[in-house]
C-alpha cells in the first residue's frame, strides 16, 4: 500500500525578507529525501497530544485522556484544517508519485513566543534549529544550508506518523545571503544531512528519557504539564 511506501533508513528516529516561505508543489522527481525539510499543515500540538495521550498517569485520568484522544480526532479527520503551514524535517523517503503518510519532525517559531513562557511540556521537548541557539547549554541541530530566519526555529524532537501530507519542499524566500533574488525560480531544498540527523534522533531519544524519568519521579507531573498545556492553548 501507498503507507508502507513512507520508510525509514536505518539511522532515521523510531517570515519577511529574510523570512522563510512555503511554496507549495509537487514532489520532485526523485520524490523526498529523508532529511529533507518540507511543508505540512500540521499544528504543533499534535506530536504533544501523542505524548500525552501515551503517558500512564494520564491513562489512569479518563477525563485528561479523552481530551487527548479527542483533539487528535479532530487533527486526523477528513479534511481538516486545523493548524497552519510550517516547516518539518521528514525522517522517511517518499518516492516521487507517492502519496503517503510521512512520518515527521514538526518545526515552529511559537509566534516569536519566548521560550521561558511557553508551556512546560514544549521547553522539554523543543531543541533549536542553528542560527537560534537557544537557551543557555543548548546544542542547536544545523541545517544545510543555514537556516534563513528573522525568528527563533525549534524542532519538536519527537517523531510521529502525521495524518496529513507533504505539500512540497519548504523552500527558501528571496534572501540575498543565500544568493536569491526576489522572483528567481531557483529551487534551494533546505536539510538536515545524516550527521545531523543522527544528532536529532540522538536528541529525540533523550528528551524522551528526560520526559520519562522526570514524571517518574513527580507522578503529578504529566498531569500538570496536560493540564497547563490546555490552559493556554
Amino acid at each position: 500500500s501507498n503507507r508502507s511506501a513512507c520508510h525509514s533508513s536505518s539511522s532515521s528516529l523510531p517570515n519577511q525578507s529574510i523570512k522563510s516561505e512555503a511554496l507549495k508543489g509537487p514532489a520532485t522527481a526523485s520524490g523526498y529525501a529523508q532529511g529533507d525539510i518540507c511543508c505540512i499543515r500540521e499544528s504543533t500540538a499534535t506530536p504533544i497530544e501523542h505524548i500525552l495521550a501515551a503517558h500512564p498517569a494520564i491513562h489512569e485520568n479518563p477525563r485528561l485522556l479523552k481530551k487527548c484522544e479527542d483533539a487528535l480526532r479532530r487533527i486526523k479527520a477528513e479534511g481538516s484544517m486545523l493548524g497552519k503551514e510550517r516547516p518539518c524535517i521528514l525522517l522517511c523517503t517518499i518516492p516521487s508519485g507517492v502519496r503517503t503518510a510521512p512520518t515527521v519532525c514538526l518545526m515552529g517559531t511559537f509566534g516569536g513566543t519566548p521560550f521561558e513562557e511557553l508551556s512546560e511540556i514544549f521547553k522539554m521537548f523543543c531543541i533549536p534549529l542553528y542560527p537560534n541557539l537557544g537557551q543557555d547549554g543548548s546544542v542547536p541541530v544545523h541545517s544545510t544550508p543555514e537556516w534563513p530566519s528573522s525568528e527563533d526555529q525549534w524542532i519538536i524532537a519527537y517523531s510521529f506518523e502525521s495524518s496529513r501530507f507533504i505539500k512540497g519542499h519548504w523552500r527558501l524566500g528571496s534572501d540575498r545571503r543565500l544568493g536569491i533574488s526576489a522572483g528567481s525560480t531557483d529551487v534551494l531544498v533546505c536539510r538536515l544531512d545524516a550527521d545531523a540527523q543522527a544528532f536529532l534522533r540522538e536528541q529525540s531519544a533523550m528528551k524522551m528519557k528526560e520526559w520519562e524519568e522526570r514524571t517518574s519521579r513527580d507522578p503529578n507531573l504529566a498531569v500538570r504539564c496536560a493540564l497547563e498545556f490546555r490552559a493556554v492553548r
